[in-house]
Formats: C-alpha cells, sequence, structure tokens
C-alpha cells in the first residue's frame, strides 16, 4: 500500500553524484496528497456514493480513513492527510493498492465490481506517481505467489501443503523480485516496495498460515515449525517501512507468534499477570533487532488501550520503558491518562439505551429483540470491542445511518466477546446511538448459530415479519445498499 514521491530538478541537481536517499529522508512542503477520479460500474449495479483511502497509523495501530463522495456520474476526491511516502488503499466496493507522496496528485480511473472485497478492473492512473503505481499493479497481479491458491491453503491446507507449495515457487518468487528491483532500480519507490516483499515476503505467508490454521484449531504438528524463530528472525530496519504494507503485516503476525509462544510457556493455574510478564521477556530475548522489540511493545500496548485495557502497561510499566524509545514511552504515558479518564468517566450519548435481557434464556433472545421491535425493521450490529473494522463503521457511517432512519428502524447493538470493562467506554467514545447489550460466552454462543454470525462486524437484518433477511459482514453502514434494503423494507 505505499509508493513515492517526483523529487524536484533543484535536489536531482544537487544529489546527481550522490547516493540516493531513502524517501522517508526527503523533506515534502505538503502534509496532503489528493485523489481525484472516475469509477464506472457493471450495467444494473448502482454507483456507490462514497469512496474511501485508508492509511496505516501507528500511535492506534489501525488504519485512519479518509472519505470523498462519489457523484451520480462515478466522479470523487478525496484528500489524504499524509506526511511522508505511504502505500494507501482506496475502497469502494474494490480494492486498489497505490503509492503516494506528500503533495502528490493521483488520477485513478478504474472499473468497480459491485461485489465488496474484489478487485477492481480496467484502473488506469494518471498524474502523479502514474508510472510507478502501473508498474505496481503489474507487480501485484503477476507476483508468483498466489493470492488466491495461498487462500485456499490458509482455510482447507496443512503446514505440509504450504511447504510444498512454497518448494515449487520459491525460485520463482525470488527471480520475480530480484529482476523488478533491477529493472526499477531508478524509481526509489518501487526498489524499496520490492525489497521489503523479498524480507518478509515468505516469512509473512507462514506466518499468516499459522495464524489461519490456529484460529482453525490445528494441531502443532499441522502448523509450520517456528521453534526459536526470534533467533533467526531478519533485522528490522526503518528502511523496510517505506511504500510497503508487507511490514505491517509482518509486525502484526510475529507479535501474534509471540503471544503464542508465551501461552505454550505458561502453565494452566498462570495469571494475566504472568502472561503478560512472559510476554515481554519472550520479546526481550530476541536477538539484536532493538527496532522491531520496540515496534511489538509499543503496538501491543497501544493496542490494550484501544480496547480500553490499562493492566499491561500499569503493571510493566518499567519493562516497557527499558524496550521503547522516549518517544514512544511518552505518548503512551499520554494515551494512558486518556483512557483512564475515559474508563472513569464514560460519558454516553442520551440516544444510546444500555439493556439487559429480560428472558434468562440465551436462545430467547432474538425473540424478544423483535418483539421490543413493534414491528419495526432491525438493524442489529454484532460487535467486540477490539474489533477495528466495527469501530470503522461507528465512526464513519453509524451516524448518518441512524439520522436517516432513526424513525423507522430499530437499531441493537451486541456486543460479543468482550471484556465488560471496555463496554461501556467504547460506547461512550463512539458515541454509539441505539440499544445496547453486552453477552457472555455463554450468551453470545446461541446467538452466533441463529444468525449464522461470520465475526466481527456481521450486520443482521431483520423484515417487519421478524424474518432474518441478511446477515453477513457486507451490508455495513457505509456500504450504499444497505441503505436501499432498508428502505424497500421500511416500505412493504
Amino acid at each position: 500500500m505505499k509508493k513515492c514521491i517526483a523529487i524536484i530538478s533543484l535536489f536531482l541537481l544537487a544529489t546527481a553524484c550522490k547516493e540516493q536517499k531513502s524517501s522517508q529522508e526527503q523533506t515534502y512542503i505538503k502534509n496532503t496528497a489528493t485523489i481525484t477520479g472516475k469509477i464506472t460500474v457493471p450495467k444494473d449495479v448502482p454507483v456507490i456514493d462514497q469512496m474511501m483511502v485508508y492509511k496505516f497509523n501507528e500511535d492506534i495501530n489501525d488504519y485512519d480513513e479518509f472519505k470523498g463522495s462519489v457523484d451520480k456520474d462515478g466522479n470523487y476526491k478525496i484528500v489524504v492527510n499524509l506526511d511522508k511516502p505511504k502505500q494507501l488503499m482506496l475502497m469502494g466496493n474494490s480494492q486498489i493498492q497505490f503509492i503516494a507522496v506528500p503533495g502528490d496528485s493521483i488520477n485513478l480511473n478504474f472499473e468497480d465490481s459491485g461485489l465488496p472485497g474484489t478487485e477492481a478492473k480496467q484502473i488506469v492512473f494518471s498524474g502523479d506517481r502514474s508510472s510507478t503505481n502501473i508498474a505496481l499493479q503489474a507487480y501485484i497481479k503477476d507476483r508468483p505467489l498466489d493470492a488466491v491458491k495461498l487462500q485456499e491453503i490458509y482455510i482447507n491446507g496443512t503446514a505440509a501443503d504450504l511447504s510444498a507449495y512454497l518448494d515449487t515457487q520459491m525460485p520463482a518468487f525470488t527471480k520475480y523480485v530480484t529482476d523488478f528491483i533491477n529493472k526499477n532500480s531508478d524509481d526509489l519507490y518501487l526498489k524499496e516496495y520490492a525489497t521489503a516483499d523479498k524480507k518478509y515476503g515468505i516469512l509473512n505467508t507462514k506466518l499468516t498460515f499459522n495464524a489461519y490454521a490456529g484460529n482453525r484449531g490445528l494441531a502443532a504438528t499441522e502448523m509450520v515449525d517456528l521453534t526459536n524463530i526470534e533467533e533467526n528472525l531478519p533485522d528490522l530496519t526503518a528502511a523496510d517501512f517505506i511504500n510497503t504494507s508487507e511490514t505491517e503485516q509482518y509486525l502484526y503476525y510475529i507479535t501474534s507468534a509471540m503471544r503464542t509462544k508465551t501461552k505454550e510457556a505458561l502453565t494452566e493455574n498462570s495469571t494475566p499477570e504472568e502472561s503478560q510478564k512472559m510476554f515481554l521477556k519472550t520479546i526481550a530475548a530476541i536477538k539484536k533487532n532493538d527496532l522491531l522489540k520496540s515496534k511489538m511493545v509499543y503496538r501491543s500496548t497501544v493496542n490494550d488501550f484501544e480496547s480500553n485495557g490499562l493492566t499491561f502497561f500499569e503493571n510493566n510499566k518499567e519493562q516497557i520503558k527499558k524496550l521503547i524509545t522516549p518517544e514512544q514511552f511518552d505518548k503512551l504515558t499520554t494515551r494512558y491518562d486518556t483512557t483512564k479518564d475515559l474508563l472513569e468517566n464514560p460519558k454516553i450519548p442520551a440516544s444510546a439505551q444500555l439493556l439487559t435481557f429480560n428472558s434468562d434464556d440465551p436462545t430467547a433472545y432474538l425473540k424478544e429483540i423483535i418483539a421490543n421491535a413493534n414491528g419495526k425493521v432491525i438493524y442489529i450490529d454484532n460487535w467486540a470491542t477490539w474489533c477495528g473494522p466495527c469501530k470503522q463503521e461507528f465512526q464513519a457511517a453509524s451516524p448518518a445511518l441512524h439520522e436517516k432512519f432513526k424513525e423507522d428502524v430499530e437499531f441493537v447493538y451486541l456486543c460479543h466477546q468482550s471484556e465488560r470493562k471496555g463496554y461501556v467506554p467504547s460506547i461512550a467514545k463512539y458515541k454509539i446511538a441505539g440499544i445496547h447489550y453486552f453477552l457472555s460466552q455463554e450468551e453470545s454462543a446461541p446467538i452466533f448459530e441463529q444468525i449464522k454470525l461470520q465475526g466481527f462486524p456481521t450486520y443482521t437484518i431483520i423484515n417487519k415479519e421478524g424474518e432474518i433477511v441478511i446477515s453477513d459482514y457486507t451490508y455495513r453502514p457505509s456500504y450504499p445498499a444497505t441503505t436501499d434494503v432498508l428502505t424497500e423494507l421500511i416500505n412493504e
């Protein structure tokens, strides 16, 4: 998701005989990039009314979202806050990775598939960074590690299947990336992107498999053997973060792997505090790699704050301070104060109702929701306090959907698989209007089955007769078809 910059002629003259600087070391006058273009859709598919660009933000360990409206002819414009070159993700229904540099004006026309989460077609770049992004699209498309094949292995295969596939693809992958780097040696941004892919691409593939395998409940013998992995990790450098999301993915999955290793070292009776200390001990034991250690500890602490937790920082402040930079520690201290205030003084909106179910039987909860709606159309948002996409919808789209349908739709929020202490503060933080219920693990289980919950978020739409019409991740508040479905059900 990242790529970069046009260098002014004066800079080129000054550095013509010197080694080329990293794009992250250069100075930029503007701190935004403007993305414009036109979206076309297949026949009989309505043009979406909004486009988003996502940019990773380390301070929240999540993505910033920048929105732009789409007119009736498919034209859009999005301004992104940008202080250094980044790989970004444009999202309508389709998604497109591209690189932008502060000050860029990028024009991106494409054909949208009309189906959420799919790849765009007929992508045409012009304006700044056009040659870079055209080459990037070709690189992604022809990359020897086939995304569809890997997804199939992640969902249904074993470590042996993955190993066999990688054995056949490794020579082609190595040659492909090396040739691309050599061919694009004059394009600093492409070179930086592909260099990180060469360094982390295969390792990420293995780490991703284990993350899937863990969720599938596979035995350790069916997973990639990561014994002593911390002793053989590539040395993370600042340059690895330039113009690519590959390194962010690596950090996410290597941190997950360290957490798994921590769990394996604990006993059945270990306390959460012991788990936290063991996790930090596991990270501290990594050889050299100080940047990797600081990033992992910083982001793990931020994650705890984002889930309205304080204990990781409170219980391990001195060890955390040893493993991160002074600047990172100052940021965490500020976040701690803000999070503590939110937990101690949550102020929920007047339009939010915190309810409990009258029935003692969780299998009857859905019937109670339907009965309480008194014949209204119902929109259920199934969420968790730790769910990033859930929170993005709360911020970006839920308020507008509420405002449009507040008289005709019963908005219900079911909080699953979360710690109760973070429940009300999350409602306060994101100012979530509507009817709210907190569910324990035991209470969630029947709901999972009744609405075929697919993970978080899942959105369940129920008609006036109390029948489930839709229950999936697609019909989120920001998806234009959600408005259409709700309007049709209201008018029935």
